[in-house]
């Protein structure tokens, strides 16, 4: 089973479906997440569901009906960013569910940025980091391999208000972009 790209050409049908059960329904807002999940597509036949998803904050989101959404996206892996976790949640998502859950918390400050993955399939293995000192403290990557790719979980810092953080955010690109050529090497990112 490979990781499917909807490409352009297929995208119209889709997006007309979406705009028009949106319609229908109350759109969401940062209070609350949709009433109707009616506008999620179907997996398409042999491949896998893959979710990305920034929650900014994990007990917000719940509050707000993540657990609904997971739910009724159904993938077979999501992975979770600016989780803002001190410690994983083990409560959050079912084992049965989503057997394979990996968390990278922060190390530098409580209740800031924080990464999570659930799987449905077992990787062959993980990582967390860039591997590189000083970037790897705050949670943002966890990569799972699989058979035929690598899964990467990320949460890119930002360069911070009047760009405090800006030096950073431009080691962390060249690290990261390295990082995912390195990943490339060996099977599709």
């Amino acid at each position: 089973m490979t990781a499917c790209k909807r490409g352009a050409d297929d995208s119209g049908s889709l997006e007309s479906t979406a705009k028009r059960l949106m319609a229908a329904a109350p759109l969401p807002t940062n209070k609350t997440m949709p009433t109707s999940y009616d506008f999620i597509a179907a997996k398409p036949e042999g491949c896998y569901k893959l979710v990305s998803y920034n929650v900014n904050s994990l007990q917000a989101a719940c509050k707000k009906g993540f657990k609904e959404y997971l739910s009724a996206e159904d993938p077979d892996v999501i992975c979770l960013q600016e989780t803002k976790a001190n410690q994983p949640m083990a409560f959050l998502v079912s084992k049965k569910q989503y057997p394979f859950q990996y968390w990278h918390c922060s190390k530098t400050k409580k209740g800031y940025a924080g990464t999570a993955v659930f799987s449905k399939i077992k990787p062959v293995g993980v990582s967390y980091g860039l591997g590189a000192s000083g970037l790897d403290t705050e949670g943002r990557v966890i990569c799972l391999e699989f058979g035929s790719f690598h899964f990467v979980a990320c949460y890119v810092p930002n360069a911070g208000e009047k760009l405090v953080r800006l030096a950073r955010r431009m080691e962390w690109d060249v690290r990261m972009s390295e990082y995912l050529t390195e990943l490339e090497a060996t099977k599709p990112v």
